[in-house]
């Protein structure tokens, strides 16, 4: 839930915008492969994906464009007062996690100015488990199967039916013709557990006035915080 991936291009060649304007990264990774944790799920009003590109898009998506609209405060019916707490559980963990959001707007002066105020905290802990190697390679014959394992292109060798028959060729060539019969093997198979511990507090202040029934303006601001801790748990062998 960190990024997103447009026709299978990867995030870091999209573009983010939030209101109209590009959003930088702020995780270490490219620049414009935006980390969407650091937003509250509370203020987002609409969230469009557009798959290429049209007159009125900022160019440098080359996957193609997230365009997120902020809510602001005098687009509401009303005064507005929301608060959500939540909780999750990691069972490998044993704890709860908390999540609490308060959000708050309200419309001054005949509805001609307005401001609203929101601030998220949230702890999450995650855990991935891999199994995964660096790639396969034929080393041997473990299984002794009397099928090969693949059919050589060279003629010499492909006529040869049983492993043992290679030892009737010359010696340059035994080795080559029993390479039939090697199996695949994982190369550098390695068990891996990562675990991700995640903070973010996320306060922000946002104030609209209305100048004509057609005219507005607004300013914004936010300050995001995280703090990560990150423990890799990687344990590989090599035959």
């Amino acid at each position: 839930g960190s990024q997103v991936s447009i026709r299978g291009v990867d995030p870091a060649l999209n573009r983010v915008e939030i209101n109209g304007m590009s959003v930088l990264s702020a995780n270490g990774g490219s620049a414009r492969s935006n980390d969407f944790r650091e937003f509250a799920s509370e203020l987002i009003k609409t969230v469009d994906v557009i798959k290429g590109s049209t007159a009125d898009l900022t160019e440098g998506g080359i996957g193609g464009t997230v365009s997120i609209e902020l809510r602001k405060p005098l687009e509401l019916d009303g005064p507005l007062l929301s608060a959500t707490l939540q909780g999750e559980q990691m069972s490998l963990d044993g704890g709860w996690e908390p999540r609490g959001n308060i959000t708050a707007a309200t419309q001054l002066f005949d509805g001609r100015f307005g401001i609203m105020a929101n601030i998220t905290y949230d702890h999450v802990l995650t855990r991935q488990d891999y199994l995964r190697n660096t790639e396969w390679v034929r080393l041997g014959d473990w299984d002794d199967s009397p099928e090969k394992t693949i059919e050589s292109l060279n003629p010499t060798y492909s006529a040869v039916t049983i492993e043992a028959a290679c030892d009737a060729l010359p010696a340059a060539d035994r080795a080559p013709c029993r390479q039939q019969w090697w199996d695949y093997s994982p190369r550098i198979p390695r068990y891996g557990i990562w675990m991700r511990d995640d903070k973010r507090t996320s306060p922000q202040l946002t104030l609209q006035f209305k100048i004509t029934d057609r005219q507005d303006v607004w300013v914004e601001g936010t300050r995001a915080e995280r703090d990560q801790f990150l423990n890799d748990h990687n344990f590989g062998t090599e035959f």
